[in-house]
């Protein structure tokens, strides 16, 4: 559009013209603002492949983890830890298949700087307050042994994934589409949305693809909500939509 006014591409454009790129039917969308265009914030947005939008759409502010015990739920609750230690923090987080569309997370734990046996000891006093219907873990480098002692204390419900390149796009996949058909229930908890809006997918120069954090920042909420949906994908609750 040109001057508030829709225009064939090739309308040439003369100083002093507003205007505004219209996204294709198929999707996209588009904001306007008063302030001139930053390119690098505008570049910075481009790499996020979860717009804050669908984030917020997907918060119910009534919503309380760690409000409600096992015994309270009406549905299994599919729980996640994603391991960390010195720079990153521990995050265990259980999401609840109240009903085929709607999932609420019930539990939300961050554990910073804590030895690895308080963070044992911490998670199965969680699961025996909760009683997780599958526990998903990240069992990659330092947390393989984390796993096996976790599976050791609470048996087979306790299962592993290795992060790498393939599983974390699969992992993202099922995130991006839980938080798209609006069946994850997300608390109002800036820390988690924050993560959620500003990870960052960067394709290498070798065209493989990676989802990160900024420079300097976290990414163990995402992570940890991730694992928690292949928990439930694990028993069979994938849909399509």
């Amino acid at each position: 559009a040109r001057n508030h006014w829709y225009v064939e591409r090739d309308q040439p454009l003369t100083a002093g013209d507003e205007v505004a790129v219209i996204p294709p039917g198929s999707g996209g969308g588009f904001r306007v603002q008063s302030q001139p265009l930053d390119l690098n914030a505008l570049v910075a947005e481009g790499s996020r492949p979860l717009p804050r939008d669908m984030i917020l759409a997907c918060v119910d502010a009534a919503l309380e983890p760690n409000e409600l015990s096992g015994d309270q739920l009406h549905g299994p609750l599919y729980g996640a830890v994603d391991f960390g230690r010195r720079i990153d923090s521990t995050v265990i987080l259980g999401i609840e298949e109240e009903t085929d569309l709607r999932w609420p997370m019930r539990v939300l734990h961050e554990l910073k700087n804590e030895p690895f046996e308080t963070q044992l000891n911490f998670i199965q006093e969680v699961d025996a307050r909760m009683n997780f219907t599958v526990l998903t873990v990240d069992q990659t480098t330092m947390g393989i042994p984390l796993f096996e002692e976790l599976q050791r204390r609470l048996g087979p419900k306790v299962r592993g994934v290795t992060f790498s390149n393939q599983s974390k796009e699969r992992l993202f996949m099922a995130l991006k589409t839980g938080l798209q058909s609006k069946c994850v229930v997300l608390p109002s908890h800036e820390p988690l949305l924050t993560q959620l809006t500003e990870l960052e997918r960067i394709v290498t120069p070798d065209g493989l693809i990676r989802y990160r954090a900024p420079w300097g920042k976290h990414d163990d909420y995402v992570w940890a909500l991730a694992l928690a949906l292949d928990a439930r994908a694990s028993q069979g609750g994938m849909r399509t939509f």
